[in-house]
């Protein structure tokens, strides 16, 4: 199976220890866990990453491709000498568009988001230095277009002789405190609860599933590049493992394992 292991990671820069500084010590099971879900996936040795990020540039009806070198810095958050550098496979990314025309289409130029900064730092710190795919979610509800998408890049990995790791990112609710990004709401932490328990299970379907109003109330981020990742490995859970999951600046950040696949496997 060309698709290696997969993985859930949160996008909050304040987990980069020397972004964060003295906050990264309240989220420290967070960072760990971060660093775990990289060496996981490096375990694998993938010949690609793919990773879906929630804050990258949106088109209106489709996913979105960056077709250029993965660079970006933390310059808007203080840290402009923290770096990203990777190559990317223009050819893949034009197969996928010729191939799935009505679900893909490569971005202009863009400046790297911070969505896809935090993992792919996590995962250079854990030496990924090769082929790296970031994908953007339509403008339009995200869900009436991410089966189709899915299936077309499944059966485009399936076919291809490399191996791939995937990456959704994404956070929970931003509105588990007054004083979250997003304020308080009550559900929020029902939001929460549901999806870390859906992961624990591994049941990836019911993750999907949990309710557009539970979702709304959580103002999360993650469902829908959870949503594609997981579809495009067909919810296979195979040795998945939830990490962890913490919230000491009202934002949860839940880390996890999706599946992970031995070559003989």
């Amino acid at each position: 199976m060309p698709i290696c292991s997969s993985a859930l990671m949160c996008h909050a820069p304040v987990t980069i220890p020397t972004v964060g500084l003295d906050r990264s010590k309240q989220c420290g099971k967070t960072t760990d866990s971060m660093m775990t879900a990289a060496r996981t996936l490096m375990k694998y040795n993938p010949d690609h990453i793919i990773l879906v990020s929630p804050h990258a540039p949106r088109l209106p009806d489709k996913f979105g491709v960056i077709n250029q070198r993965i660079t970006g810095n933390f310059a808007s958050f203080g840290k402009p000498g923290i770096k990203i550098n990777l190559p990317w496979d223009k050819v893949m990314i034009e197969e996928l568009e010729d191939t799935a025309p009505h679900s893909f289409e490569s971005l202009p130029k863009v400046d790297l988001d911070h969505g896809s900064m935090v993992p792919l730092w996590f995962l250079q710190q854990a030496g990924w230095d090769g082929k790296t795919t970031i994908i953007s979610l339509p403008a339009m509800e995200p869900m009436n277009y991410v089966e189709d998408a899915a299936d077309a890049l499944h059966d485009l990995l399936r076919k291809d002789p490399q191996s791939f790791a995937l990456v959704a990112s994404g956070d929970l609710s931003h509105c588990l405190r007054p004083d979250s990004p997003g304020g308080f709401h009550p559900q929020a932490e029902e939001f929460d609860q549901n999806f870390t328990q859906a992961l624990h299970q591994g049941d990836f379907q019911k993750a999907i599933q949990i309710s557009e109003d539970l979702r709304m109330g959580a103002g999360e981020d993650v469902v829908d590049s959870f949503c594609f990742v997981a579809l495009a490995s067909q919810l296979s859970n195979h040795n998945a493992k939830f990490l962890s999951y913490e919230a000491p600046f009202g934002v949860g950040y839940g880390i996890s394992i999706l599946n992970q696949f031995e070559p003989d496997d």
